[in-house]
């Protein structure tokens, strides 16, 4: 009775595993699940409500990121490692796995009644201090470099979507201002071309003002093509079509209009969350841990090992006991290589703290530099040229100059125009720029999120 009631207890221990049938996704419906789409505006706004930013009228760039997490393809990837991470870290909870060894011994001639010897043997590694944080660290740290990574893919995403909104706007803004620059330089060519044919001036001024018209036609295309470009690249990152893609002006209504006067001076704190320095800080908190486990390597690892035995009529419970012996030198050659690890680990981290740092610091100084020139050209320099371009038009209505001598005056403003435009894109992206070293938003919509 006991061997039958050992026997069922084994066969329902077998029949309890999971049962596996292979059913791997077909190519097909992969490839299909990546034919362009539009944007799912519902899941946006799930989204934006769930992490606690109000609800916008019109889609912004918050709208913008929210839908590249939802269907980019490099963010989905790091999404499912972290979930592989995320279980990976659960089952590095559990104990290793007991073994166990069955025995059949048969006697011929047996004296005893019955020849036969039936039995079983458990090995149960004790899994306790050391070597048990050290798994559950190891697990942690893998969790947290999925994080990371993840962190990394959602921050290059955004900030490509922010770089190519910034052109596409200013690249509109340029091509608004470059077609209205045709009627001028129209009208100043064809006074210097009469002037000219009257001998009062040298063909080479009208030659000169051909080539610039012939550059403003050059700097349409390039801005009509970076405006191409730009929508190829913020569709492949949303994971939409092209056709799909929609930027309408409530995305970034303030686009022309920066704050020049905020301060963003990095502190040591402002770099706290930078991806590369989570690493190293993982990276030097394994290599501690594991040292600590080579220091409890020093002493053997326990096992016990109960089992069952009937042997011709006889029921023996045996017991043992496993040491798993530390090595003849008591682990002083893998302690010495785990401390090398871990002092290589404080150079990294003190390296990188410090480049992340400068880098930081450095594009915190470029963004300043932006600021001022910005500042300069909307405080003087264009406010001038419009008070010329002003008196221009007066001078010109009351007949006291002719109109290729106000179509100068009014180049010259449109020109002012056009370095003003390019001074706020290159301040957007120097924004952009120290958002990505510090791997925080400064402004923009992002700044409402309340949730983690």
């Amino acid at each position: 009775m006991a061997r039958l009631t050992i026997l069922l207890l084994l066969c329902g221990w077998l029949c309890a595993c999971i049962g596996y049938q292979p059913a791997p996704s077909a190519a097909t419906l992969i490839a299909q699940a990546q034919i362009p789409r539009a944007i799912d505006r519902a899941a946006v706004a799930a989204e934006r409500m769930r992490l606690g930013a109000r609800p916008a009228p019109q889609p912004d760039r918050l709208d913008l990121v929210l839908a590249a997490g939802l269907h980019n393809p490099a963010i989905r990837a790091r999404q499912s490692a972290l979930l592989v991470a995320l279980a990976a870290n659960t089952a590095a909870g559990q104990a290793p796995s007991p073994s166990m060894s069955l025995l059949a011994e048969y006697a011929q001639h047996a004296a005893e009644s019955s020849p036969w010897q039936f039995g079983f043997g458990l090995d149960l590694p004790l899994d306790y201090g050391q070597r048990r944080t050290s798994r559950q660290d190891a697990a942690n740290t893998a969790l947290l470099y999925a994080r990371c990574d993840l962190a990394d893919a959602s921050w290059t995403i955004r900030s490509g979507l922010r770089r190519d909104l910034g052109i596409i706007l200013a690249s509109e803004r340029r091509i608004a201002l470059l077609r209205e620059l045709g009627e001028p330089r129209a009208l100043r060519l064809a006074a210097l071309t009469r002037r000219a044919d009257a001998g009062e001036i040298a063909g080479t001024e009208v030659d000169r003002v051909r080539l610039e018209t012939a550059s403003d036609s050059r700097l349409l295309r390039e801005a009509q093509n970076s405006v191409a470009d730009a929508r190829q690249r913020i569709a492949a990152a949303l994971g939409i079509g092209v056709d799909s893609l929609q930027i309408e002006a409530s995305v970034w209504p303030d686009f022309l209009q920066p704050e020049l006067s905020r301060s963003t001076n990095p502190a040591p704190q402002d770099v706290s969350g930078h991806p590369d320095l989570l690493r190293a800080i993982g990276a030097y908190e394994q290599s501690d841990s594991d040292l600590r486990l080579q220091l409890a390597r020093q002493y053997p690892g326990v096992s016990i090992g109960p089992g069952y035995a009937w042997e011709r009529g006889l029921i023996k419970l045996p017991l043992n006991v496993g040491l798993a012996l530390p090595p003849l030198d008591l682990n002083r050659s893998a302690i010495g290589l785990a401390l090398s690890a871990r002092e290589a680990a404080a150079a990294s981290l003190e390296e990188t703290y410090a480049r992340v740092s400068s880098n930081s610091e450095q594009k915190d100084t470029v963004l300043q530099q932006a600021r001022r020139a910005l500042s300069a050209i909307r405080n003087h320099e264009l406010p001038a040229m419009q008070r010329i371009a002003r008196r221009a038009t007066a001078q010109f209505e009351a007949g006291e100059i002719d109109r290729g001598q106000w179509a100068s005056a009014r180049i010259e403003e449109l020109g002012m125009q056009l370095a003003e435009t390019d001074a706020v894109e290159q301040l957007r992206d120097a924004e952009t720029a120290l958002e990505e070293a510090l791997h925080r938003a400064i402004e923009g919509p992002e700044l409402e999120i309340t949730a983690p």
